[in-house]
């Protein structure tokens, strides 16, 4: 009967995506007619389509692992800038509940923090988080946490040094988990790439199930039963992969549910943990493997090479159109650069159907879908927007008052940034130089940040904020002040807690 136009005008694709992305074999009907991109060194999370025109862009940057999506169409998106201190890598802490709009619903609260990896555990309604995380036993990124959303605390902890060797723990990042994922509600797929192994568990009892690598690799040692043996011609053993998830090419569960089909990137490097059976390829691999968890041996069913993409990467198969992806997110990485490519083949034929050049490497891609009308609705946030609790400040003892007010101004040239957000004191400095905060009142209430100190020279540079909680203090106003390079110094800040 009548129709209105309405124009609602958007701030300009940023020039940094104006060419981001190169076809160089544009598929003529796409399985993913929009990709979307997120994270790496600089975290860009965009879309793009087939003409490699960006459709899509978030304008907030999240960590360098990027946003993690969840089934209802939202994502999980890790904060950039506030971070837990670790042994190496430190670990976004504060996570939000965001849609494509931006529009953050909950926030929630990590202690320990998280990093490569989050997602949805099944069956439960979108409560339950798995994660992966850090023991912080002087060992880093070989935990996984099971996070109630409802509750914000961590329900359950697998430390996977409890599971593997002393000898394989001989660094810090000695497993350097990069996926968890999950089968049904019960088992979980582990990528561990300094390993380089998968492993499943088993959520409820906490054993492992079974393990697949090369076997050499754990010979003599209490899992070598658990093991998966090789069998038919032409095994392709992976180093150093990511992205481990189970697919259904076929009818791959029988009817006693003995048989399993997997996929992973096989990044193919063997620069972390250097063992004699590496065929010194040049290259990268989407390889799928058959299990049979009665017998438990293991069969390769499918591989497709690519370009060699050292770190990240992920692999992407799409079970309608029997079409296999391949994410290679740090693909052409040189000395100056840092590139990424995008494959595309038939899973039948291997035929390449697609192919992309993006000019910035990232970390996972995967189809970009808006799946209701949803975006369309007022977003109700709950009065209980934030939850859960990250580590507290405690009471000093004695009394310090008196040698709080007596400590040196901190020295401008130091420029520490003050904040305050919601119920969280922020204070920004550069990695572990800044050891403890102290808020001066009636009680001196103090943070220790030394229980981790920095291994790696490479995250030595990183700048970012700590968060300290202020909920649990009494009202009144509180001075700030903090230990610095090993010198305590009053900041001249305050906040008031109400």
């Amino acid at each position: 009967i009548a129709r209105k136009r309405l124009e609602i005008p958007t701030g300009g694709i940023p020039e940094k995506l104006m060419k981001m992305v190169k076809p160089v074999l544009s598929p003529d009907d796409p399985a993913m007619p929009f990709v979307f991109v997120t994270g790496g060194i600089s975290g860009a999370t965009y879309a793009f389509d087939k003409n490699g025109d960006v459709r899509y862009y978030l304008s907030r940057t999240p960590k360098q692992y990027g946003i993690y999506p969840t089934p209802d169409g939202r994502f999980l998106f890790p904060e950039r800038h506030i971070n837990r201190p670790t042994y190496i890598n430190p670990h976004a802490n504060v996570m939000y509940d965001m849609d494509l709009l931006g529009r953050a619903k909950e926030t929630y609260y990590v202690p320990g923090g998280i990093h490569h990896w989050a997602e949805v555990l099944p069956g439960s309604g979108g409560r339950i988080i798995v994660a992966a995380a850090s023991s912080l036993e002087d060992r880093m990124e070989d935990l996984v946490i099971r996070y109630d959303r409802n509750l914000g605390k961590i329900i359950r902890k697998y430390d996977l040094g409890q599971y593997f060797p002393t000898k394989f723990q001989n660094r810090c990042d000695w497993a350097h988990l990069n996926r968890v994922f999950c089968c049904g509600q019960q088992h979980i797929l582990i990528s561990m790439r300094n390993l380089h192994t998968v492993a499943k568990i088993d959520l409820k009892s906490g054993e492992m199930v079974w393990i697949l690598a090369h076997p050499d690799l754990y010979k003599g040692t209490e899992l070598e039963p658990k093991v998966l043996r090789p069998v038919g011609k032409a095994f392709h053993y992976f180093f150093q992969q990511h992205a481990v998830e189970e697919v259904h090419t076929a009818q791959t569960r029988d009817i006693d549910c003995e048989t399993m089909e997997i996929m992973l990137f096989d990044n193919h490097c063997c620069t972390k943990r250097k063992v004699s059976w590496f065929d010194q390829k040049d290259q990268s691999y989407i390889c799928f493997y058959r299990i049979n968890e009665r017998d438990l041996t293991v069969e390769t069913t499918k591989v497709f090479p690519c370009a060699l993409s050292p770190t990240r990467s992920n692999a992407w198969f799409d079970g309608e159109k029997r079409r296999v992806f391949a994410m290679a997110g740090a693909a052409c990485a040189g000395e100056n650069r840092e590139n990424a490519l995008i494959y595309e083949w038939d899973y039948d034929t291997g035929q390449e159907l697609g192919r992309f050049e993006i000019r910035q490497g990232f970390f996972k891609a995967f189809p970009f879908k808006i799946q209701d009308r949803s975006l369309e609705k007022r977003l109700d946030v709950k009065r209980q927007f934030r939850k859960g609790e990250l580590e507290m400040p405690v009471p000093c003892a004695g009394d310090k008052k008196a040698a709080v007010s007596n400590l040196p101004k901190l020295p401008p040239r130091e420029n520490l940034v003050f904040a305050y957000m919601d119920d969280l004191v922020l204070v920004r400095a550069q990695d572990h130089r800044l050891e403890k905060i102290f808020f001066c009142g009636d009680t001196i209430w103090e943070r220790d940040f030394t229980d981790t100190y920095q291994k790696s020279e490479v995250f030595a540079a990183k700048i970012y904020y700590v968060a300290v909680p202020v909920n649990g203090l009494r009202a009144g106003k509180y001075q700030i002040a903090v230990q610095y390079d090993g010198n305590q110094y009053r900041t001249g800040k305050w906040f008031e807690r109400r």
